[in-house]
């Protein structure tokens, strides 16, 4: 599979739409499907699960992967000012804030990421074939054109990438335990919809409700693209148990004495197999 989809550059992006949907349909029986999955697993949700990991080999992790911080200097200035500096869910503020009220109720309020710094830093090559062939799948699934990856590269803490939230929220959003399902009817409307356990109802006793953004400028609205592939991505984790078989691995992995996951890109297809196999023997 990797092998074919590299071949986008040559045709357009064709290539892995085409193929994801022969994969499918040619498979061979159960067996050749499971090992579909598998492929599919470690090479499109690993880097979006693992947010402390490293593929590209010449960074640490906190330069790249650290979601929670903005690296560029307005980035938290901008996206905090468009919401009001209160958490689009809770609706709490910032209790750095200089216009909050006297007796408000207030929280940690940080700026979250929508679409990882950890994916999108750096430059992809073909020199890592996983990484390569998930860009060029992703960049399909989400129908972002090769001019806008290039902008998203360049502009990842851009203020259409970002969303306030409460610091508790802003963790759980970074696993995927939680997304805005986008309103088929409003384009800048969403649905706050949990996926860990009973979903909460209400947030600090306040009903959540419908989340917009239609009460600013369209320039200034996170991209709706971004937040639709948050909800697909966390909806495959949490409903395939994907998500709970790589967070398995990672904590496998920090028990044996790393304090990140760093590592080379050429590393990652030995290291991903040996997991999965230490796993089916368990």
């Amino acid at each position: 599979m990797l092998d074919h989809a590299t071949g986008a550059e040559e045709d357009d992006g064709k290539t892995p739409r085409r193929y994801v949907a022969c994969a499918i349909t040619t498979a061979d029986g159960i067996d050749q499907l499971i090992e579909l999955a598998n492929t599919w697993v470690w090479y499109l949700f690993w880097p979006f699960k693992a947010n402390e990991s490293d593929i590209r080999g010449h960074h640490s992790a906190s330069e790249i992967a650290t979601s929670s911080r903005p690296r560029k200097g307005t980035f938290e200035d901008m996206v905090k000012e468009r919401d009001g500096s209160r958490c689009i869910i809770s609706k709490v503020i910032d209790r750095k804030s200089a216009t909050r009220a006297l007796k408000e109720v207030v929280a940690d309020v940080e700026t979250a990421h929508i679409f990882k710094g950890a994916v999108a830093a750096g430059k992809r090559s073909k020199n890592s074939l996983a990484e390569y062939a998930t860009w060029n799948i992703l960049r399909q699934f989400i129908a972002l054109s090769k001019e806008q990856v290039a902008e998203l590269d360049d502009n990842i803490d851009y203020i259409y990438n970002g969303i306030t939230l409460e610091h508790t929220l802003h963790s759980i959003f970074d696993e995927f335990g939680w997304s805005l399902c986008p309103d088929p009817d409003h384009h800048d409307r969403y649905h706050f919809e949990y996926f860990i356990g009973n979903p909460p109802l209400t947030v600090n006793g306040r009903d959540i409700g419908v989340i917009s953004f239609e009460g600013c400028s369209a320039e200034l609205r996170p991209r709706r693209q971004l937040i639709q592939f948050h909800y697909s991505l966390a909806k495959v984790l949490r409903a395939s148990s994907a998500g709970k078989v790589i967070e398995s691995i990672m904590k496998r992995f920090l028990r044996g004495g790393s304090k990140s996951f760093t590592m080379n890109a050429n590393d990652l297809d030995i290291y991903l197999s040996s997991e999965r196999m230490s796993l089916m023997t368990v």
